[in-house]
């Protein structure tokens, strides 16, 4: 079966837990049923950051600010990121300024003078719910455009026909994560080792999918840096 439509992962996932036979489909019940569950579970599995969407946004910053709430009813309106990864500041002659890092919360209530002016050289990010919040270490002194990279919650699916977003890599980890959670609400029997390997397995393979796309730079003392060097570990 080719994956096209969410409604196939759940029918395969029903297959494998023998609660249809194959060739058959689910009852129209069953796939609402289920398809609410599968909704939640790739909430949860993009908290964990399992899975998150990808997302540009270009966000208009006034002067005089130094901090702006974001989301769906926010100041800078979109939706609200999980993680912020990459942030640059533009300014109106279209001079562009990356940030070398996002900070926390903590990081930036530790800053002893909030109020100077000047074109900020560090951003923050608490991802607070309903509404996220960036600060910035300095009141802006001008207009600007915000130019954010952020990891998103993905959205739901609205039936069993919506076409899949997720990427075909993801498509058996999620379905083997969605037999977990149908044996949960039938019965444990139908759950083999098989299964319960299966999603494990497509879990890590998330989790490495993952890995390799949130690699950060890891700034080396230079003593350090040159040794590595020394030994090919670093060019």
């Amino acid at each position: 079966m080719a994956f096209t439509h969410v409604g196939h992962l759940i029918t395969l996932a029903m297959r494998n837990l023998r609660l249809i036979p194959a060739g058959t489909f689910p009852s129209s019940e069953e796939y609402a049923d289920y398809l609410d569950v599968f909704n939640v579970m790739r909430r949860q599995l993009s908290a964990k950051r399992y899975l998150t969407a990808a997302v540009a946004d270009s966000l208009a910053i006034g002067a005089g600010v130094s901090s702006r709430t974001i989301g769906a009813a926010g100041q800078l309106v979109t939706e609200r990121p999980i993680k912020i990864t990459a942030a640059i500041l533009r300014d109106t002659s279209s001079n562009d300024y990356r940030f070398p890092k996002i900070g926390n919360k903590l990081e930036y209530d530790s800053i002893s003078n909030k109020t100077q002016t000047g074109k900020p050289c560090a951003i923050y990010y608490h991802s607070n719910y309903p509404l996220g919040v960036i600060y910035f270490d300095r009141v802006t002194d001008t207009a600007y455009t915000l130019l954010l990279e952020s990891q998103k919650q993905m959205g739901d699916y609205a039936d069993e026909n919506t076409t899949l977003v997720d990427p075909p890599e993801a498509h058996e980890p999620l379905m083997y994560q969605l037999c977990i959670r149908i044996a949960d609400q039938n019965s444990a029997a139908l759950l083999t080792p098989t299964i319960a390997a299966k999603a494990a397995e497509g879990l890590r393979d998330l989790r490495r999918l993952r890995a390799t796309e949130t690699i950060e730079a890891i700034n080396l003392p230079s003593g350090l840096t040159e040794s590595l060097s020394y030994l090919g570990e670093v060019e």
